[in-house]
């Protein structure tokens, strides 16, 4: 899965809690944590009002942190079972006995 943030947060938690239902293997390459944006200088800030003021341009801050979650099989070998690796920001989603989901 794949996180998505422009107007609603997906995925939400009854979202999740639906695919958990059919797989152990559900994966998303990063977690929608809302975190502040760094601070900037204050000529930095200054620069910017003006420049958006000037333009009636509006500036927002959008947190990201790329995950990539990749999956091999060997084709050829009747055997051969998928291997998954997370790498940066991909969890593995998951559920505690309390019904909560987790990120690890």
């Amino acid at each position: 899965m794949t996180p998505w943030n422009l107007g609603r947060k997906l995925p939400q938690d009854d979202m999740l809690f639906t695919y958990l239902k059919h797989t152990d293997k559900l994966f998303i390459t990063s977690c929608n944590n809302e975190v502040k944006p760094k601070k900037r200088s204050k000529a930095a800030e200054k620069l910017i009002r003006e420049i958006c003021k000037e333009d009636d341009i509006k500036i927002e801050h959008i947190q990201f942190d790329a995950g990539y979650i990749r999956s091999r099989i060997v084709l050829n070998d009747p055997n051969s079972v998928w291997e998954v690796t997370l790498l940066d920001a991909a969890k593995k989603v998951c559920k505690n006995e309390k019904g909560i989901i987790l990120f690890n």
